[in-house]
């Protein structure tokens, strides 16, 4: 037993001995012993502190060039009564207390005159600005950037940060570009852009250049359509030598048209072939004709011989009246144009009035009555 005994104690070795410190921890709370802590020999440090407020920091500039210079007093008025007079000494400020200008102070205030506000100056200056205005309305004037050759800036730069033009009726744009949006059968959606650029130079060739795309899934269907017109020009009309249709890659669907005007002739080429056709004056192509408007208004003459590149026909116009458009640059007043042919197809122009009557909406409608709309969404142009 006794073995067992030792066995339990040397197996619980740790537990007896924290069972014997609790025992010894617990026995000296019973019986009340007190201990003190030993004093410090040492004395506390005191440490006295006494707020001490500085001088206020001199902010004069060192530089002893600038002389402060002494107000002058005024002259007192004499008056005889001798009770004013000491008033008058009472409330005056004493020298300190007054604020003392700089010397170099005073020469950066010039003696300028006051402003006349009386009522005949403000009329004067009145009559001047309207003076202004009225000879400027007059003149018709317009403010262009300098887009000279010298210039690092080209004619198509230039317009790219430029919006719409300011409406000239009395010189002719030397370069105009429209941005047109494409609409189907009067629904609300984009389906594609037109972009047309028109430029007449200073030998009197002129361009213009046309690039159709679409827009969205309307991509799957149709490819990129480009036209081409160049030619010449005098003061009443466009003259085209070139005129060329491609729509994109396909072959089977160019067409151009040659003008060879000292023979009297224009050859049409597409994919069924050539053929030679009798050039009169005045004929135009599908580009040319639009911009024609802008050298001859569109009212003188309703009959227009034109030519696709397929054919050369005669086109009667009427007049529709005069509509305001709303396009992406404003309404714009307009003339409205139609052509119409047998097979019930026709085109439509709205002609901008305050812009050279060059197009701002155009309309194709097909046999079966859908049609196609473009819309100018800007305009960008330089006068001549």
């Amino acid at each position: 037993m006794l073995n067992t005994l030792k066995l339990r104690i040397k197996q619980n070795h740790a537990l007896l001995i924290a069972i014997i410190l609790s025992l010894i921890i617990h026995s000296l709370f019973l019986i009340n012993i007190s201990i003190n802590l030993p004093l410090f020999k040492s004395s506390p440090h005191i440490i006295e502190a006494n707020l001490v407020m500085l001088p206020a920091e001199d902010k004069t500039p060192a530089d002893s060039s600038k002389t402060v210079k002494a107000p002058t007093p005024k002259p007192q008025k004499k008056n005889n009564t001798a009770n004013t007079d000491k008033a008058k000494q009472d409330f005056a400020p004493e020298q300190s207390q007054v604020d003392e200008p700089l010397a170099t102070d005073e020469a950066l205030l010039p003696d300028t005159p006051a402003p006349d506000h009386s009522p005949a100056s403000i009329a004067n200056q009145l009559d001047d600005v309207h003076t202004q205005a009225e000879t400027s309305i007059a003149n018709n004037n317009i403010v262009i950037s300098d887009i000279s050759s010298n210039n690092a800036e080209t004619t198509e730069n230039y317009f790219k940060e430029h919006s719409a033009p300011t409406p000239v009726e009395t010189s002719r744009y030397k370069y105009v570009e429209t941005d047109f949006a494409i609409y189907a059968n009067g629904n609300a959606g984009i389906i594609g852009d037109v972009k047309v650029s028109f430029s007449q130079n200073d030998d009197n060739t002129y361009q213009i250049e046309s690039k159709t795309s679409a827009r969205g899934l309307a991509t799957l269907f149709f490819d990129t359509l480009t036209q081409k017109s160049i030619g010449t020009f005098n003061q009443d009309t466009l003259k085209p030598n070139h005129y060329t249709y491609n729509y994109g890659n396909n072959q089977n669907k160019s067409q151009s048209a040659n003008f060879a005007w000292t023979d009297g002739l224009v050859v049409l080429q597409n994919s069924k072939g050539t053929q030679t056709v009798p050039l009169k004056d005045g004929v135009q192509d599908m580009l040319s004709f639009m911009y024609n408007f802008s050298l001859s208004p569109p009212l003188d003459n309703m009959e227009l011989s034109i030519t696709n590149g397929k054919n050369l026909r005669v086109y009667h116009y009427r007049f529709d009246g005069e509509e305001e458009v709303d396009t992406g640059v404003g309404l714009l007043k307009t003339l409205h144009i139609t052509k119409t042919s047998k097979d019930q197809e026709k085109t439509e122009l709205w002609l901008a009035v305050d812009y050279q009557f060059i197009p701002v909406k155009i309309r194709k409608t097909e046999e079966n009555g859908s049609y196609i709309e473009q819309i100018a969404t800007k305009i960008s142009a330089l006068p001549q």
